[in-house]
């Protein structure tokens, strides 16, 4: 299938990209998968495909990072005015878009890559409690968690590449609802959070775990910042050992809840990672 889709995108993309995209809801996955990359080739297939992400005819979750990123770079310098709209079409879409690597951060996304890809197998009984203790504090996924960052039910799970680069990566594309903001306090206190409520006169902070904090514009707050870092903190491979990474993956790569019949994997998972 995937010879195929690049066949009729050398042969003529653009009607391709709009056949592709009027078909979408009757395609495989897999042929949705496949036809992503050559959508994000040409600015004009990168812009049908942006806004049919943005009118949500097709899952925005499936166009990884670095198909994103590309766009940024080339808007960079003397870019055309056509293709900067392009990219603020973009971030209207999927949030703000880091343009450089982070190469410490990538270079962890590619370990936990090569971890996954070993052949060694997880146990999704294991990686739920896994993900109740590492991430449930920001994180609802299939009706379990708090609410702080984005649910990933149906969010950040298009790919295991783009799960991987979502954890571990966290601040290379960053959501627009989800750009934390910091405020300095007269006291001395630094707070990161999102804001969930502003007036005038106060700003209300949802931070790490659920808390809601108001704060007097006038009387508490020195300095106000918008974040360029994902509220989701980096170096989370830290809280975990082999074993607990294997376990993780393995329940995070399931599309519906444990114990659902005709259970699906996400595009990417390797043989034999998910076990019970």
């Amino acid at each position: 299938a995937s010879v195929l889709i690049e066949v009729a995108f050398e042969t003529d993309r653009l009607r391709a990209a709009g056949l592709v995209l009027e078909l979408w809801p009757a395609l495989s996955d897999a042929i949705r998968f496949g036809a992503i990359e050559p959508l994000t080739r040409s600015q004009d297939t990168m812009s049908l495909l942006v806004a049919a992400a943005r009118d949500g005819k097709v899952d925005k979750d499936l166009v990884n990072a670095n198909q994103l990123r590309k766009w940024i770079l080339e808007a960079d310098g003397d870019a055309s005015a056509s293709r900067r709209q392009l990219v603020s079409d973009m971030e209207a879409v999927w949030g703000k878009i880091r343009a450089s690597d982070d190469a410490q951060r990538q270079a962890v996304v590619r370990q936990v890559l090569d971890l996954l890809a070993s052949g060694k197998p997880g146990s999704v009984a294991r990686g739920e409690q896994v993900f109740q203790r590492v991430c449930s504090q920001c994180h609802v996924l299939h009706g379990k968690g708090l609410e702080v960052g984005p649910p990933i039910t149906a969010n950040g799970r298009g790919s295991l590449q783009q799960l991987a680069s979502n954890i571990f990566d966290p601040s290379l594309v960053i959501g627009e609802a989800f750009q934390a903001k910091t405020v300095l306090t007269v006291d001395g206190e630094v707070v990161s959070g999102l804001v969930v409520g502003e007036t005038d006169r106060y700003l209300k902070l949802k931070v790490q775990g659920g808390k809601v904090t108001e704060f007097d514009k006038q009387l508490d707050i020195e300095q106000v910042k918008q974040s360029g870092k994902s509220l989701m903190p980096e170096g989370l491979e830290a809280q975990m050992n082999e074993q607990e990474m294997l376990d993780l993956f393995a329940y995070l790569c399931l599309l519906k809840p444990l114990g659902s019949e005709d259970n699906e994997l996400i595009p990417g998972t390797p043989d034999g990672l998910v076990q019970p």
